[in-house]
């Protein structure tokens, strides 16, 4: 059974006032240390090191290193048909941002999702990929029941609002799907569905408080 931490540091304790006053008594002849704290830490180190103790700094250590923002900011959408694929967005709700036709072989347009910091480029020239190939794309909204209302009244083909059936993230190609929202509105627990023309996939998510860290 090992021995709990906060009993470690209080025999280390102990041993260090016996020891101090032992140092304040024999080498300082009884005058008080000033110092005490910085003694009190060598001899501590000094003593769980000689028990064969270590601390373990290497996660407070990685808590101080400057992390860098990587923020995510445009997802590209192979499409067929630019000007259907501009409408459709559009159509949705999605924020035109720009409108670049460069020439015969480059044109790019930039959408928004409403109350996104992430945008779509899709176009002429901007990607190799295969019309419609992109899937699992995720817009989180706070009630999943207006959000989907609002995109069928836009006349989004959009499906009904369900769940998984253990409330667990969706599964590929429908399974174990129960119509609904999650029977808690837990969140990250209630989707819906839609594709664009091309067939790029995209779920709406409910989530109205994010999970801590998140």
């Amino acid at each position: 059974m090992s021995t709990p931490t906060t009993e470690i540091l209080k025999n280390a304790l102990d041993q260090a006032a016996t020891d101090h006053g032992v140092y304040e008594a024999d080498t300082l002849g009884g005058v008080h240390d000033a110092e005490w704290p910085a003694w009190y830490a060598d001899h501590m180190a000094k003593t769980l090191s000689d028990a064969g103790y270590t601390l373990n700094t290497s996660q407070k250590a990685a808590e101080k290193q400057p992390v860098v923002e990587l923020k995510l900011e445009v997802l590209v959408l192979p499409v067929s048909d630019v000007d259907r694929a501009k409408d459709f967005y559009q159509k949705a709700g999605f924020r035109l941002d720009a409108d670049f036709n460069i020439s015969e072989e480059l044109r790019i347009i930039q959408l928004t999702p409403p109350g996104s910091e992430m945008s779509i480029i899709f176009g002429t020239g901007v990607t190799e990929s295969e019309p419609g190939s992109v899937q699992n794309l995720h817009l989180i909204v706070k009630d999943i029941i207006e959000a989907q209302a609002d995109l069928h009244n836009r006349g989004i083909d959009i499906s009904e609002v369900w769940h998984d059936v253990d409330g667990l993230f969706h599964r590929p190609g429908g399974r174990n799907r129960v119509s609904g929202p999650s029977p808690d509105r837990a969140d990250y627990g209630s989707f819906a569905s839609f594709s664009d023309p091309d067939g790029n996939g995209w779920f709406l998510q409910e989530v109205l408080t994010r999970a801590p860290g998140r």
